[in-house]
């Protein structure tokens, strides 16, 4: 059985890879792939390759259904009116409040999204779940950052089941739909318990934490909750998964068992002897299953819940069968169901830490026994047999954390650069009291609020001191103890190594017991570090960063480093926390030699905070228009003025601009930097528009570029045709945001560029850059974020360089 879940693991990546169904045409071949296809691999390889060609087959039928469920690129920026229901409770943010969108079909719209994610800004009428709304809106289609590390968008709208993202447009047209109209009824009984439990526990601050327990509503929960629940690895809390709902079944399991108990003895009793035929572990199990899926219904079937409902079903389906299961087979099973029922789910880290960690359990579980805990039940005042069983508890406790642990640690850092090393002592900590004491009284709780609301109330305050207890518990030990690794990048064969150690400290087996599995995991880990530590890299390597409407651009020579620009801020975070430091730290950067602020506007210096915040900066250049920013208190600071230069071995960085602070314009007051290293020239302007770009000219830029980061992102008011024709550039890049309001690039400055035979790059459509020296050419493009083998094919948006 585990290597049929290993062959659905295997087909369901090609699927989601390869367009098998990217045409009309191939969609109608799908009755025959299945009939002429199937029956043929059943008769060449058996089930097996049955199984790999249905993955495959499913896959790749789901990732095609999604691109063409995705809003065709000639709608984009248009004003559309659509109705729809609202899909999920509404993110309520300062200035906006965003929801997804169920699209009712419209004739006039064809081929239009089914489900689409939209922001309603302030002022706006309040949204709520399930509700059906006619809107006015301005839609793109799913884009995001395409990098070597940090969150891509695009692929999180993949998984979401998103078609087009975008904003209702202020218009009378928008309202509500009739409202004779119905609710749907698991929005009609969700809507009703989060309105109860507001009423009960209004003034709690832990009424956000209390929502995402027990109906998976963490749209509230506050920015700050979240970073400290992920420091301290305890954000699978906040998830309605496999704690969750297991704990609601296996409750509902023991109290159906002691319920059915109690009713056997009545059997004893002439009149309820029809009880005796009863069997009490089937209709247990059938109670307890009905309740989990209760459970998921209320909290939505989130994926998370739906896979941790899966796999309780198979399990209990297993254990009925009357038939002895292995556990791997069972969780190939789950595996297999969970799979084939979304396919998606293998692109998200989810499926992998759930998955895992229950194998790890599994195999590499507490399997201590009483034997080898002896204890003295007369020195600790308890009877020997209950000494021995709290022993046992506290073994197989912090046994299973050191598992899950050490065995985790390298997908967290896969899936999210980074892993918390309070994960194992902080779960230690919460998992017991959550699950025993917090969850059964939320759950309890809101069982209780239509039956009996008094009592409800109280249960539900008691549960929301215990997990204000719990945070201030979590928050100690993020203040006390080092809370996240964030290490630079690991080399593949440091990775290998590092899992191979990993499972040496982990499995049970006897061969890797004693002094020879120790060193066996010593030489590995050793190996490990050795491999990681990887020679300089030799001359200078360029890298533009996707940021969207912004700038960042990484420069590496040797062990050092310079970043020019910190890329833009959002409403809700900024590009410095969320793009930059993943890419620096992929790049294997631990500190910066050089920061080059251009100027002050957001989308150059948003994310300033953050960089100067988590990484080490020997020195920061900005324009003198912001020395007195508070952004730069704590930095060694320096105003970039003409002429101040530094070199790094062959590697010569100079200011061309600006001489003083007075008389520019925030554009023109930009730092532009020049580097020149083996005959190859870079220009980094900044926003300068054509007065400053003359300055720069008349200044020293008497010769052709490499490569210039387009001014202003390709704004008509800069590219001056004179300094275009000057400069030649090999390499243009503009760095803009997809479907950006500004237009940019402007398509007169793209032209006038191609015109004197400068390779044309915009980071919204190739994502991001990576440049290199070579001895021969000089400056090449080494590669592209978009031209990259992991991004699925889907979201590929890469259009060719012309020269």
């Amino acid at each position: 059985m585990p290597v049929f879940a290993w062959l659905a693991l295997v087909g369901s990546g090609i699927g989601l890879w390869v367009p098998i169904f990217s045409c009309a045409d191939c969609v109608k071949a799908i009755p025959w792939l299945l009939i002429v296809g199937g029956g043929l691999t059943l008769w060449l390889s058996g089930f097996r390759g049955l199984v790999l060609l249905l993955a495959i087959l499913v896959a790749s039928f789901d990732s095609s259904a999604y691109s063409k469920d995705r809003l065709d690129e000639y709608l984009t920026g248009q004003d559309i009116l659509i109705s729809g229901i609202v899909d999920d409770f509404p993110r309520q943010l300062p200035d906006r409040q965003s929801f997804p969108l169920e699209v009712v079909p419209n004739s006039q719209l064809a081929n239009f999204p089914s489900r689409i994610l939209l922001s309603w800004y302030a002022p706006g009428p309040p949204v709520a779940a399930g509700e059906c709304w006619q809107l006015k809106v301005r839609l793109k289609p799913p884009h995001g950052f395409a990098n070597i590390a940090g969150f891509d968008r695009a692929i999180w709208m993949f998984r979401q089941h998103l078609g087009a993202v975008g904003y209702v447009r202020a218009s009378a047209q928008n309202q509500r739909c009739n409202s004779n109209q119905l609710l749907p009824i698991n929005w009609l009984i969700r809507t009703a318990l989060v309105e109860r439990l507001e009423t009960a526990i209004a003034a709690e601050p832990s009424l956000p934490l209390v929502l995402g327990i027990s109906l998976g509503m963490r749209t509230r929960i506050t920015a700050e909750q979240w970073e400290l629940l992920r420091q301290t690895g305890t954000s699978h809390l906040m998830a309605i998964s496999g704690l969750h709902v297991g704990m609601v079944f296996a409750a509902c399991w023991v109290l159906t068992s002691m319920l059915m108990r109690f009713l056997l003895l009545l059997a004893q009793i002439k009149l309820f002897s029809v009880l005796a035929t009863v069997p009490i572990h089937p209709l247990a199990g059938f109670v307890a299953a009905c309740a989990a899926f209760t459970y998921s219904f209320a909290a939505g079937f989130a994926l998370p819940t739906v896979r941790a409902l899966i796999m309780l079903l198979v399990a209990l389906l297993l254990t009925q069968s009357q038939r002895c299961w292995r556990a791997g087979s069972a969780i190939s099973i789950a595996a297999l169901a969970a799979i084939f029922n979304d396919p998606r789910i293998l692109i998200g880290a989810g499926f992998w830490l759930s998955f895992g960690a229950v194998m790890l359990l599994v195999y590499c579980g507490p399997v201590f026994s009483a034997g080898e805990l002896e204890s003295d039940g007369h020195e600790t005042g308890f009877p020997a047999s209950v000494h021995v069983k709290i022993q046992l508890g506290l073994a197989r406790m912090v046994r299973a954390q050191w598992v899950l642990g050490v065995g985790l640690v390298w997908l967290t850092l896969f899936f999210f650069d980074q892993a918390s090393l309070l994960a194992p002592l902080a779960n230690l900590i919460a998992i017991p009291l959550f699950s025993l004491l917090i969850l059964p009284l939320i759950f309890c709780g809101c069982l209780l609020l239509w039956l009996w609301p008094g009592a409800a109330a109280l249960l539900l305050l008691a549960g929301c001191q215990l997990l204000d207890v719990l945070m201030r518990l979590l928050k100690f030990l993020a203040d006390a103890l080092p809370s996240v690794w964030s290490p630079t990048a690991i080399s593949p064969a440091a990775a290998v190594l590092a899992v191979l150690a990993s499972i040496c400290l982990l499995l049970p087996a006897p061969l890797l017991r004693g002094w020879s599995g120790r060193l066996t995991t010593a030489a590995l880990v050793v190996s490990a570090v050795l491999m990681q530590h990887r020679a300089p890299q030799n001359g200078l390597r360029i890298h533009v960063i996707d940021v969207g409407q912004g700038l960042a651009v990484v420069l590496q020579a040797q062990e050092r480093a310079l970043l020019y620009d910190t890329g833009p801020s959002w409403r809700d975070g900024n590009a410095g926390e969320q793009i930059v430091l993943p890419v620096l730290r992929q790049l294997g950067i631990e500190s910066l030699d050089v920061l080059v602020v251009s100027h002050g506007d957001s989308d150059h210096s948003g994310g300033v905070q953050a960089v100067l915040g988590e990484m080490p900066v020997s020195k920061v250049f900005v324009s003198a228009a912001d020395i007195d920013s508070d952004l730069y208190m704590h930095a060694n600071l320096h105003v970039c003025r003409v002429g101040t230069a530094w070199h790094w071995g062959a590697i010569r960085f100079e200011f061309l601009h600006p001489k003083n602070r007075y008389g520019w314009s925030d554009n023109d007051a930009s730092c532009v930097l020049h580097v020149q290293t083996q005959g190859v020239r870079i220009l980094l302007p900044g926003d300068i528009e054509r007065r400053a770009e003359q300055v720069v000219l008349s200044r020293s830029l008497q010769h052709s570029v490499d490569l210039v980061i387009a001014p202003h992102h390709g704004s008509k008011t800069s590219s001056s045709a004179d300094f275009v024709n000057r400069l030649r550039a090999k390499y243009v890049v503009f760095t803009t945001g997809y479907a950006n309001r500004w237009g940019f690039p402007a398509a007169g400055v793209v032209n006038r560029w191609q015109q004197v035979g400068s390779c044309t790059i915009n980071t919204a459509q190739n994502g991001a850059l990576d440049f290199a020296i070579d001895a021969e050419e000089g400056l090449v493009l080494r590669a592209t974020g978009r031209g990259h083998w992991a991004q699925p094919w889907v979201i590929r948006q890469e259009s060719l360089c012309r020269q």
